[in-house]
């Protein structure tokens, strides 16, 4: 939310003005990041102003369904990948059974065979030629 960035911005700069800060960092968990997304955008836009690299954690999308994970992917993913200030982001939960398997989080499906969403990313981070 727009009150819990504006927060996050006032511990960011006392962190800064006593030199204790290199990155900032936020989780991209799937309940983080159901609002639209231009707030997103405009989130990490305010974050960024703090002069600081962003790193982004725990991301993760559910979707028993492979349709909207993908979709959702496509939808939140590039906002951070392409952001000029997120340095990298952590995927969460990735294998069955580490984390929200029964909410459709895993990239990977129990036989070890990717799902559309991580194809996707792999097609869209420029890992798979």
């Amino acid at each position: 939310s727009s009150e819990s960035t504006r927060r996050y911005l006032e511990i960011i700069e006392l962190l800064k003005a006593e030199d204790l800060i290199d990155v900032v960092a936020v989780q991209g968990h799937s309940f983080s990041t159901t609002v639209p997304a231009d707030s997103t955008k405009a989130n990490l836009d305010r974050l960024a102003a703090a002069g600081l690299p962003i790193m982004v954690t725990e991301m993760d999308i559910d979707g028993a369904d492979d349709a909207v994970q993908l979709s959702e992917y496509r939808r939140i993913f590039p906002i951070f990948w392409d952001h000029p200030s997120v340095i990298g982001i952590t995927l969460w939960g990735w294998r069955p059974g580490m984390w929200r398997t029964r909410q459709g989080a895993p990239l990977l499906r129990p036989d070890g065979s990717a799902r559309p969403s991580f194809e996707w990313l792999m097609e869209y981070t420029g890992r798979k030629k």
